[in-house]
């Protein structure tokens, strides 16, 4: 059954988990933050190409930010390493 253990102690593993934990969420906070405030954004910024460069910025923030959420619930609840 030890094969089956995944080992997060090395640096590869940590950062493909990393990448697909990111690229997972991310068209899930884009849509979000589209959802809620895609409307302000198209009325608050003339050209529609920056309202989008800004909504994809703010959902890498969003991200980023989830990314330091789980990190800080698993430390606080499991201790040990963090995931990311």
């Amino acid at each position: 059954m030890d094969r089956f253990r995944l080992n997060m102690e090395g640096v590869t593993v940590r950062r493909v988990f990393t990448a697909v934990f990111a690229l997972a969420w991310f068209p899930i906070v884009w849509l979000l933050l589209g959802s809620t405030l895609g409307g302000l954004l198209v009325a608050w910024v003339e050209p529609l190409w920056m309202a989008h460069l800004l909504l994809v910025l703010l959902s890498a923030a969003g991200v980023m930010w989830l990314m330091k959420l789980v990190n800080v619930v698993k430390v606080k609840f499991f201790g040990g390493n963090r995931l990311f």
